[in-house]
């Protein structure tokens, strides 16, 4: 797959000249190159943070509402849980590269390239995006919220409507009496 990679201009002109290459694979990064430089900074896009495990409804409740605000999920991964903020960095700049670097928070200095999501194929063991998604996994684990079922509620009743009279009512429906030379029929055909 072909990166877009912007880097300052050769002919020091100032501008940026776009360059594409290949995203190597993990175990094709030569030995002693930093994975950082083939990435697009994933990990400066997003912070997550873990959270408890929900139990009840109530908990299930808080994480529908973190689900109600943009660029939020909430993800398992191992049994842990965690609350992803889907926002960039202030500090990452346009070359996918660290603007503070050499001061940079101890978070970021430690974390490592070893279990990254450098690759695009990563997944979580659950993930959730929308306060829909979480309602119906807490009611999968938990069973219906007290007092509610997991059926739907009986709709109302129709309301029964009193047959036309008069001489243009039509035939009432039922089935025709049997008789062997007379098919049988359901609902006659209304005159035209």
């Amino acid at each position: 797959m072909a990166q877009l990679v912007t880097r300052p201009s050769s002919n020091g002109s100032g501008r940026q000249d776009d360059v594409r290459r290949k995203k190597p694979r993990r175990d094709e990064v030569p030995p002693g190159e930093n994975l950082c430089r083939y990435c697009t900074a994933k990990c400066c896009r997003y912070f997550a943070l873990p959270i408890d495990e929900p139990t009840e409804w109530a908990d299930f409740d808080t994480i529908r509402w973190f689900l109600f605000h943009e660029h939020t999920a909430v993800f398992i991964e191992d049994g842990a849980w965690y609350l992803m903020v889907a926002t960039r960095c202030k500090h990452l700049r346009d070359d996918h590269r660290c603007g503070i670097y050499a001061t940079r928070p101890g978070i970021c200095r430690q974390y490592s390239t070893a279990n990254c999501e450098y690759e695009d194929d990563w997944v979580y063991d659950h993930y959730f995006e929308t306060s829909e998604q979480i309602e119906e996994y807490a009611e999968a684990v938990l069973g219906p919220r007290p007092g509610q079922s997991f059926r739907s509620p009986r709709p109302d009743p129709l309301p029964i409507v009193e047959p036309f009279a008069g001489p243009h009512a039509p035939p009432a429906c039922g089935p025709a009496p049997l008789a062997l030379e007379e098919p049988s029929r359901w609902c006659p055909t209304l005159p035209g």
